[in-house]
C-alpha cells in the first residue's frame, strides 16, 4: 500500500513540476501573481516529503529534508510576496524569479522521475539525479532565493519582525548552503560509485 501511495505521489509531483516549468516559460511578468501562487501550491505539497521521511516511508535525512523544504517555504509563503512589491525597481529581479522557479522545477522533475524508476532507473536518469544539483542548486539558491529574500527584507523597516526574520534566514544560508551542497556531493559519490 505504501509503495502504491509513493508511486502516485511521485507521479503527481512530476506532473506538478512539469506544469510549473511550462508556466514559467509561458507566463509573462504580467501573470506573475498566478505563477507565484502555482509555485507556492506545488512547493507546499512537498511538506509531505518531510512526513514521508519522518514516518520511514522514504529514506533520507530528516534534518536535511526539513531544511531544504522549509527554506523554500519561507521563500514562497513570505519572501516572494514581499519582494514583488519592490522588484520593479530592480531590473535584475525578474531574472531571480525565473532562475529560481526554473531550477526548482528541473530539480523536482528529475528527482520525482527518478523515484518513479528507482528500482531500475536508466543510467542517464540516475546520473542526472545525482549530478544536476551541481548547477541547479547554486543557481536556485544564489541567483534566486537569496536575492529574493534580500528584496523582501528591503520592504520592511529595519529591526521590525519581518526584517529580523529575513535577516536570520539570509544568515542561515551561510552554513546551510554548504552543508546541504556537501550532503548532496556525498549522496552522489555513494550512488554513482556503485556503477564504477
Amino acid at each position: 500500500m505504501a509503495a502504491m501511495y509513493l508511486s502516485l505521489y511521485n507521479v503527481v509531483q512530476t506532473i506538478l513540476w512539469s506544469l510549473a516549468l511550462i508556466l514559467v516559460t509561458i507566463w509573462t511578468s504580467a501573470r506573475s501573481d498566478k505563477l507565484d501562487l502555482y509555485i507556492c501550491m506545488a512547493q507546499s505539497t512537498m511538506i509531505l516529503d518531510i512526513v514521508h521521511v519522518a514516518l520511514g516511508l522514504t529514506r533520507g535525512g530528516l534534518l536535511t529534508t526539513t531544511l531544504q523544504i522549509l527554506s523554500r517555504l519561507v521563500v514562497v509563503w513570505f519572501a516572494v510576496h514581499d519582494s514583488r512589491a519592490t522588484a520593479e525597481s530592480y531590473p535584475w529581479a525578474s531574472w531571480c524569479f525565473l532562475l529560481m522557479y526554473s531550477s526548482w522545477a528541473f530539480a523536482e522533475i528529475i528527482r520525482y522521475s527518478y523515484y518513479l524508476k528507482k528500482d531500475k532507473p536508466p543510467q542517464w536518469l540516475k546520473w542526472l539525479r545525482y549530478s544536476a544539483f551541481h548547477l541547479l542548486y547554486p543557481v536556485g539558491v544564489l541567483t534566486g532565493e537569496v536575492p529574493i529574500i534580500y528584496l523582501a527584507r528591503t520592504t520592511h523597516e529595519p529591526y521590525d519582525i519581518y526584517w529580523l526574520g529575513y535577516s536570520i534566514v539570509l544568515l542561515s544560508y551561510v552554513p546551510g548552503f554548504p552543508i546541504l551542497f556537501l550532503h548532496m556531493v556525498r549522496q552522489r559519490r555513494r550512488a554513482l560509485a556503485v556503477n564504477q
